[in-house]
C-alpha cells in the first residue's frame, strides 16, 4: 500500500535510494525557501493528494518517517486547514497530534482546542479541551473531550451548545452523552436549559436539529397570553418533516376560560403540477357551551392532456367562530366564505369549464343564497376575421339553495370586438346576449332576456419631452348601450343584475415620468347618462409613488355637490420606518373608516409596529394592535396586545436563534 508526505510526496514503498534522494531534494528545497522567507519552511509537493506545510522551523526525524513542526505551523490539504503552535506529523499512518491555539477548519466547522489527535486522512481522532462551531446554524459547542467518530459525527461526554457568539452566552444547554451529526441534529441526555448562567429547566433527553435548511421535526416554540374574555392562553404546535414535499403540524390551544382547541394541518407538493393542504380544528367551548369546527383545503391538479382541477374548501360550523378565535382582522371582517370546485380542459378552440360553488354568509343566514352545482361553461380562444375578432362565451347553471328556491340558467354571450388606427384608436365591441331560465317556484316558467351590449370608444396619446421630465396625456370618450332586459328574474348572481345603459364617458389620463420612472399619475373621467338625462358623478384617481406613496379616488356628486366615495391611501418610510394612512368612505354602503399603520425602529435591537382600524359608523375602535421586538444576537421576545370589540387579549412569544424546532421529551 503506498503512502505520501507532502501528501506526503515520498512513497514509504520506495526503496531506500530513492527515499535518500528525495530526503535531500527536499533539504534543498527547503534551504532554498528559508533564503526567500527567511524563517519560514515551506515543504510542497505533488502528489494525488498535495499537502502544503508553512511553519517557523521544520525537522524530519528519518528513523521515525515523522515530521515536526514548530512556530506558527499551518497545514493546508484540500479544503482543510490546520493552524497550530506545534504539529508532530507521521508520513508513514497520516496521525498528527497538534498543540497549543489548534485551529481545525474543514470548510462549514471550525474546532479550536488546546490539544487534538486527529489523522489527516482519515479526520478522525480526539480533541480536547476545544470548541466545535457549525458555521450554517451558528452553533458553538464546548466540552472537555471531543471523539470525532465520522467526519460529521462527534460524541462528547459533557458539552454545552448555544448560538450565541458571546463567551457568556444569553442562552444555553449543558448536558451529557451528547451526539453532535453536522447538518443533522444534536442528541443529548440530562440536559439543563440555562439563562445567563441560571438552570430554568431539566428535561431527561433533548433533541434538537440543525440543518441547514428551514424544515425541521420538532415543537415549535410556544405562545403564552391573556385575554379577557378566554383567560390564560397557551399555544403550541408539532412540525413533522415527513419529506421533503410533505409536513404535518399538529396544533393545541389551551384557554383557560374556554377550553382546548386542537388542529392538524398536513402539505404536500407532489409535483409543479400536484399540491394541496388541509387543516382541520375543533375547539370545544365551555363558556358558550359549543363546539366550534373548521375545516380548509385546497388542491391543484394539471396533467398532460390538457385537463386540470383546483378545489378550494372552506368550511365553518358557526358563523361566530372568525369573531371568536382569529386573529386576523381580514377574517373577522369578511361576510361570506367560498369553496369552489373548478376543472378545466384545455381544447384547441378555446376552454372548456366545470364549477361548483358553495357560499356561507358570516352576518347570517345562509338559506337563501344560490349555490352553483354545477356550472359547466365554454370560452372561446379569439378569432379573428380580418380587421375584427371574434369571442364566445357561454355557461349554464344549476342553483340550489337550502330554502328550496333554484333552478337553471343557460346563458350565451358572443361578442365582437376590435380596433383600428395609429395614433388616434378606435376600439369597439358588438355583443348579443341571450338568457334563459327554468326556475323553481317562479310565475312564468321559462323566463328568457334577449340583450344588445354594444361600446365603442376613441383615444389617443399626446406627449411632450422636457428632459428630465415626461408628460404623457391620454384622452379618450367612449360610448355604451345595453338594450331593455324587459323580463322578470330573479338574481342569481351578477349576470342577471344588467341593467339597460345608454350613457357617453369620457377620461383623461396624465401620467409624469422623471428620469424614466414613473412618479404621478391622475384621470380625471365624467359621464352622460341619456335614459335619465344626467351627468353621472364626476371620478378622480391619483397615485403618487415617490417621495412618498399616495393613492386617492373619489366620485364627486355635482347635483348634490357632495363626494359619494371617497378612498385615500399614504404612505412614508424611511430606514428607520414607516407610517401609513388610510381612509375609506362609501355613501350608499354607510362605510366611513380610517387606517393607520407605524413601524419604528426605535434602537438597533427594539423596534414597534402598531396598527388601527377605526369605524366611525356606530362600531367605534374595531381593532388596535400593538407589537414590541426586541432582538439580540442569538435570541429575541415578541409582546404584542390586541383590543378588539368586547375583547383585549397580549401574548408574549420568545425565540431562541436555532431553537425554531425543539423536540424535549
Amino acid at each position: 500500500m503506498k503512502t505520501t508526505v507532502c501528501s506526503y510526496g515520498f512513497q514509504v514503498a520506495y526503496n531506500t535510494v530513492k527515499r535518500y534522494f528525495s530526503k535531500i531534494l527536499c533539504c534543498l528545497i527547503a534551504l532554498l525557501a528559508f533564503t526567500i522567507y527567511y524563517s519560514l519552511f515551506t515543504i510542497c509537493c505533488y502528489a494525488e493528494e498535495p499537502i502544503t506545510i508553512n511553519a517557523d522551523t521544520l525537522q524530519y526525524l528519518e528513523d521515525l518517517d515523522v515530521y515536526q513542526a514548530k512556530g506558527s505551523v499551518r497545514i493546508k490539504k484540500d479544503n482543510t486547514t490546520l493552524e497550530a503552535d506545534t504539529v508532530n506529523l507521521n508520513a508513514t499512518t497520516g496521525d498528527f497530534v497538534a498543540t497549543g491555539n489548534v485551529v481545525y477548519n474543514d470548510g462549514e466547522a471550525t474546532l479550536r482546542a488546546d490539544k487534538i489527535e486527529l489523522n489527516i486522512n482519515t479526520r478522525l481522532g480526539i480533541i480536547y479541551k476545544g470548541s466545535l462551531f457549525y458555521q450554517p446554524q451558528n452553533y458553538h459547542i464546548r466540552g472537555e473531550e471531543f471523539e470525532r467518530e465520522k467526519e460529521d459525527v462527534y460524541r462528547l461526554k459533557t458539552a454545552s451548545f448555544t448560538t450565541c457568539d458571546s463567551p457568556f452566552p444569553a442562552w444555553s444547554f449543558r448536558a451529557r452523552d451528547v451526539k453532535v451529526t453536522l447538518d443533522e441534529d444534536i442528541k443529548a441526555k440530562k440536559a439543563v436549559f440555562y439563562i445567563k448562567g441560571i438552570p430554568v429547566f431539566y428535561v431527561p433527553y433533548l433533541w434538537v436539529p440543525i440543518k441547514k435548511e428551514e424544515r425541521h421535526t420538532g415543537l415549535l416554540i410556544p405562545i403564552v397570553g391573556y385575554s379577557n374574555k378566554k383567560g390564560m392562553s397557551f399555544r403550541d404546535a408539532f412540525f413533522w418533516a415527513i419529506r421533503e414535499n410533505r409536513d404535518l403540524t399538529l396544533y393545541l390551544d389551551y384557554y383557560s376560560k374556554r377550553g382546548v382547541g386542537k388542529g392538524i394541518e398536513y402539505r404536500y407538493i407532489e409535483d409543479p403540477d400536484n399540491q394541496g393542504n388541509l387543516y382541520l380544528y375543533h375547539i370545544k367551548d365551555k363558556q358558550l357551551n359549543k363546539d366550534f369546527v373548521e375545516l380548509k383545503g385546497s388542491n391543484s391538479l394539471r396533467f398532460s392532456n390538457g385537463i386540470s382541477g383546483f378545489l378550494d374548501v372552506n368550511v365553518i360550523n358557526g358563523i361566530d367562530f372568525y369573531k371568536e378565535y382569529s386573529l386576523s382582522l381580514n377574517d373577522r371582517l369578511q361576510r361570506y366564505i367560498e369553496s369552489n370546485l373548478y376543472v378545466t380542459k384545455d381544447l384547441s378552440i378555446g376552454k372548456a369549464y366545470l364549477l361548483s360553488q358553495y357560499r356561507e354568509n358570516l352576518s347570517g343566514s345562509s338559506s337563501n343564497i344560490p349555490q352553483k352545482a354545477p356550472e359547466l361553461g365554454f370560452f372561446s380562444k379569439p378569432k379573428g376575421i380580418g380587421l375584427f375578432m371574434f369571442y364566445l362565451n357561454t355557461e349554464a347553471t344549476n342553483f340550489w339553495s337550502k330554502d328550496g328556491t333554484g333552478g337553471q340558467r343557460f346563458d350565451l354571450y358572443p361578442q365582437i370586438y376590435g380596433s383600428i388606427g395609429d395614433s388616434i384608436v378606435f376600439s369597439h365591441k358588438i355583443a348579443l346576449r341571450e338568457t334563459a331560465y327554468s326556475l323553481n317556484n317562479w310565475n312564468e316558467q321559462t323566463p328568457h332576456r334577449e340583450l344588445l351590449d354594444t361600446s365603442f370608444s376613441l383615444g389617443t396619446k399626446l406627449y411632450r419631452d422636457y428632459g428630465s421630465l415626461l408628460h404623457i396625456i391620454e384622452p379618450e370618450v367612449g360610448y355604451s348601450y345595453i338594450s331593455n332586459p324587459a323580463v322578470d328574474i330573479p338574481l342569481l348572481d351578477s349576470i342577471d343584475t344588467i341593467k339597460k345603459t345608454s350613457a357617453f364617458d369620457y377620461s383623461i389620463l396624465n401620467r409624469f415620468f422623471i428620469r424614466n420612472r414613473e412618479m404621478l399619475i391622475v384621470r380625471i373621467g365624467h359621464g352622460y347618462d341619456l335614459l335619465n338625462d344626467r351627468f353621472s358623478p364626476v371620478r378622480f384617481e391619483t397615485a403618487l409613488m415617490f417621495p412618498v406613496t399616495v393613492k386617492f379616488d373619489a366620485s364627486y356628486n355635482t347635483y348634490a355637490r357632495r363626494f359619494d366615495v371617497f378612498n385615500t391611501a399614504l404612505r412614508m418610510e424611511n430606514k428607520k420606518g414607516f407610517v401609513a394612512l388610510g381612509e375609506r368612505f362609501d355613501r350608499s354602503a354607510s362605510i366611513r373608516f380610517y387606517t393607520m399603520e407605524v413601524g419604528h425602529d426605535i434602537v438597533r435591537s427594539l423596534s414597534f409596529l402598531g396598527r388601527m382600524w377605526y369605524d366611525t359608523k356606530g362600531s367605534g375602535l374595531r381593532e388596535l394592535k400593538t407589537e414590541f421586538r426586541y432582538t439580540r444576537q442569538c435570541w429575541g421576545i415578541r409582546m404584542t396586545f390586541v383590543k378588539k370589540p368586547g375583547e383585549y387579549q397580549t401574548w408574549i412569544n420568545i425565540e431562541f436563534r436555532g431553537l425554531g424546532s425543539l423536540k424535549l421529551g
